[in-house]
């Protein structure tokens, strides 16, 4: 099973977010009764997408 982590967030079918927002530059994760902020760049630099 193909499994992608995003700054400790496990995105796959068994693990799924049960919410998965954005508002301006925050993205909101609630995932196993926790909720989590992070900033655009926070989620793009653990990516490895910042140039």
């Amino acid at each position: 099973m193909l499994t992608e982590e995003i700054a400790g967030i496990a995105f796959d079918r068994e693990n799924a977010p049960s919410l998965f927002q954005a508002r301006h530059d925050t993205m909101h994760v609630v995932q196993a009764g926790q909720w989590r902020r992070f900033s655009v760049a926070q989620v793009a630099e653990a990516a490895g997408i910042v140039p």
